[in-house]
């Protein structure tokens, strides 16, 4: 450790989810305190000052190795920290169970068979939420319908069961049953699963009550879904848009008629609103990732029509991705599992480049890196100095600690 006017500073990094960030650190307020200098007589003086490491070429301040060699007293102290941010990812799975999705229902616990893996193998604590695209009756009267009310996880032997989590504990294998199950008994065809709203489902889920000047609502119980300070990823899996055509009548096709497809859209059906209501929700700050599994090219498209209802390309469904920095994969493929690798790793958030409080003296910089695991990993990483900037040679994810050493003057 360098003497007492070193620098130190302990930096922690949280993953989180589903978009990736790279915001300037924030520290606490800094002390400071003024170096004392002391004379060298020769310029190969260890001198009296405990801070000298023995190299002490005179007294006009000239080795910026030496604090012991500063007479006007401009070395400076500073003690920075930051709280290791919480490491928490929430997962929603939104599923369309319309009648046009009984083909695809059949092969996708298949296609999600790699899901379970890189759950398991996520060094983050993750739970995960599954609801539909369509409202769902809860209760026994004509109002107890709600969009995005989460459902039971099959098999689940957790306290809550429409919760899965990480600390279950669960195996790949387990977690590939109860997601399989769940699939299997969500099915396709379910009455008025003809108006699939995925956006509108997760924006019930996350008011998690009425959704103001709209017929909309959505159940308390979906709030369990989301917990403070963890990163939100959506991932929707559908064969058509918004509302099946998203409100753009020369979008049907045979057998869709205005009046069974035509529908209104909503301010809650929109992909920004959908962003400001994670904000508003969950705070600015908030790590939010709207992930897509859909219809996204017209080759795609003509190949679900092939098999017998219509599909349609999830423009708003593209668009919520974007806005978000969320992955996007054609549900036409055979295998979903690198689609949703990407999922992952979009959603825990990485950094490279850290802004230090002052630029340190190169000489005197140190460095220690300690993964979330917590293995000093120091010697797989290089870096750079410029300025006041730190750069890495690969991105760091969060729950990485990182520990300075270095003067400043």
């Amino acid at each position: 450790m360098i003497g007492s006017t070193s620098f130190k500073m302990s930096l922690g990094l949280l993953v989180l989810v589903l978009g990736t960030a790279c915001s300037e650190v924030q520290f606490s307020d800094a002390s400071k305190a003024a170096g004392v200098g002391t004379s060298g007589t020769d310029g190969n003086n260890p001198g009296t000052d405990p801070r000298d490491p023995g190299n002490d070429p005179g007294t006009d301040g000239s080795d910026p190795r030496n604090p012991g060699d500063d007479p006007t007293g401009l070395f400076n102290k500073y003690q920075q920290s930051v709280d290791i941010a919480k490491n928490q990812v929430d997962f929603l799975l939104v599923i369309d169970d319309s009648s046009s999705m009984l083909e695809d229902q059949k092969k996708l616990a298949a296609r999600l068979g790699g899901f379970a893996d890189r759950l398991s193998q996520l060094q983050v604590d993750w739970q995960m939420c599954v609801t539909v695209t369509r409202d769902q009756k809860v209760g026994s009267t004509s109002q107890d319908y709600y969009w995005g009310y989460p459902i039971d996880w099959s098999n689940n032997t957790g306290a809550s069961q429409h919760l899965l989590k990480k600390s279950q504990n669960l195996s790949s294998m387990q977690i590939d049953t109860i997601v399989k199950a769940t699939i299997d008994k969500i099915g396709a065809g379910a009455p008025e699963s003809g108006d699939e709203r995925g956006i509108l489902a997760a924006y019930a889920s996350m008011v998690g009550g009425k959704i103001a000047n709209t017929p909309f609502k959505g159940h308390v119980k979906s709030k369990d879904c989301y917990r403070a300070g963890a990163a939100i990823s959506v991932i929707v899996i559908s064969d058509e848009d918004e509302s099946s055509i998203a409100g753009i009548k020369s979008r049907l096709k045979s057998p869709e008629t205005e009046a069974t497809s035509l529908r209104q859209l909503y301010y809650a059906d929109e992909p920004e609103q959908l962003v400001m209501v994670a904000k508003s929700t969950f705070g600015n700050g908030i790590r939010f990732s709207f992930n897509s599994i859909i219809v996204n090219d017209a080759q795609c498209e003509a190949a679900q029509d092939a098999v017998g209802t219509p599909s349609h390309i999830g423009t708003y469904y593209q668009k919520a991705s974007r806005l978000t920095n969320g992955g996007l994969i054609s549900i036409c493929e055979n295998d979903y599992s690198s689609g949703l690798e990407l999922f992952a790793n979009l959603i825990i958030n990485y950094q490279k480049e850290f802004t230090l409080k002052c630029e340190p003296i190169a000489a005197s910089f140190k460095v220690k890196v300690t993964s979330p695991q917590g293995a000093d990993i120091t010697s797989t990483v290089s870096y750079v100095l410029n300025g006041a900037t730190i750069a890495f040679n690969k991105d760091l994810i969060q729950g990485t600690k990182l520990d300075f050493e270095y003067y400043c003057k």
